[in-house]
């Protein structure tokens, strides 16, 4: 299943998986929301059952990341004596979890939601390219003097590349900052 969902809390973007046990939430998320800065310390507390790896997109990329199901999350909350566990547990108790029990999501504006998601894949798919046609960049310098020709298309292309991942990621945070602020861009 593994579907990325992405909630907001007070500003702060959690990222949330789908999985067939249930919702999962991206430990260093959760950290970051409580104030505690280090999540692997964190994990280390928390029973097997109640952690878990998952592949994450993340803007440098596909990353490894631990995740934690709800009895998890209840633990890192119940355990953190900051005043930040407070008010997140009665978002997440009062709000989120009924809400995906109720409607299957918990949303904001799924709309603006769909399009980010869509945009994360594309800048995915186009830093992939990116990665690609800098590779070939670094070989064709080394034939310069042979393939002066191709190394100009190539660092074009590589420079076209960048300036859609920039437009895409202005794009994305766009979105994120209406999702905060509660207005969806046109």
């Amino acid at each position: 299943m593994n579907d990325l969902q992405i909630f907001i809390y007070s500003g702060a973007q959690l990222r949330t998986i789908q999985q067939p046990d249930g919702l999962w939430w991206v430990l260093r998320d959760v950290c970051e929301v409580l104030g505690l800065s280090t999540p692997a310390k964190v994990a280390e507390r928390l029973d097997d059952d109640e952690k878990g790896v998952s592949l994450i997109h993340t803007p440098g990329g596909k990353q490894e990341m631990t995740i934690i199901n709800e009895p998890g999350l209840y633990s890192v909350i119940l355990r953190s004596d900051k005043p930040e566990a407070k008010a997140f547990k009665r978002w997440v108790v009062h709000e989120v979890l009924p809400s995906i029990r109720k409607n299957g999501s918990y949303g904001m504006n799924t709309e603006a939601l769909q399009e980010l998601a869509e945009i994360n894949r594309q800048l995915e798919q186009y830093r992939q390219r990116y990665e690609s046609v800098d590779k070939e960049v670094a070989q064709a310098r080394k034939q310069l003097t042979l393939a002066r020709a191709s190394y100009d298309g190539m660092c074009k292309a590589r420079s076209l590349w960048l300036q859609t991942i920039r437009y895409q990621e202005v794009r994305r945070d766009a979105i994120l900052k209406s999702l905060t602020d509660g207005v969806v861009p046109v």
